[in-house]
């Protein structure tokens, strides 16, 4: 019988259960190699990737099988993009090219805007109230979102865990995530091994609700919650698809 135990979750929705310790007690190491494995190693493979600036080095992909781009259809691929200062311009011109109908979140703008298939917004996604993905996509009108990127500075497993609960993962096709590894996060309780075995949890719950690992590049930095470690990295930019359904 699994040992699971339920995660103290805000709101209504299902409880993120835990995974399992990774050794027979709480390790920090054992729970850094399980997770720092788990995230750098792909799941699945495609065909016809979409890179930023058609680099193959690039550090991010997306999966276009099945898809014919640009896309020039009275109802075009839906793309999301979550980021503050403009950090996401690759992937936003990417969409673009590929002719989805762009929508681009930041707080720090000091205006919204729009024109043909781009709208920016002043505006955030958060795991509580108005301000959660679900919401959002029911205001602008989107049952579902094709290609979804965000940068939320280490808010995302939150949003991630609220996203299993609440079922909006089954709204989204590809997520392309960067996960801040420096420091636990945003409302993300514990020592640091029950931090990482939470981390770990979150990213088997994605896997548990259909989606598979496609592309995974480390970024800046070689610490993880305030550890020095070398071959590591300090930011991953994940890319997951869908596979299947929920599970």
């Amino acid at each position: 019988m699994c040992n699971c135990a339920a995660h103290p979750q805000r709101g209504a929705g299902e409880q993120l259960e835990l995974q399992p310790w990774a050794a027979r007690q709480p390790s920090f190491t054992a729970e850094l190699q399980r997770f720092i494995a788990y995230i750098s190693t792909p799941q699945v493979q495609c065909s016809q990737l979409l890179y930023p600036r058609e680099d193959p080095a690039g550090p991010w992909a997306l999966c276009v099988d099945g898809w014919t781009l640009p896309v020039d259809e009275p109802q075009p691929c839906v793309s999301y993009s979550f980021s503050m200062d403009q950090k996401d311009a690759d992937f936003v011109d990417r969409m673009l090219q590929a002719g989805c109908e762009v929508h681009q979140f930041d707080p720090s703008r000091k205006q919204e805007s729009g024109s043909g298939r781009l709208r920016r917004h002043r505006a955030w996604v958060d795991w509580r109230g108005s301000r959660k993905l679900s919401a959002i996509m029911d205001t602008l009108g989107h049952a579902e979102v094709h290609f979804l990127n965000m940068d939320l500075e280490s808010a995302e497993w939150r949003v991630l865990e609220s996203w299993a609960a609440d079922g909006t993962l089954s709204r989204i096709q590809q997520l392309l995530v960067t996960v801040h590894l420096h420091w636990a996060g945003f409302e993300v309780p514990g020592t640091d091994a029950e931090v990482l075995r939470f981390w770990y949890s979150v990213v088997r719950r994605l896997d548990a609700s259909g989606f598979d690992l496609l592309y995974s590049v480390g970024g800046a930095g070689d610490t993880i919650l305030h550890h020095l470690v070398p071959g590591a990295h300090s930011t991953y930019s994940l890319s997951w698809v869908r596979t299947r359904g929920p599970g």
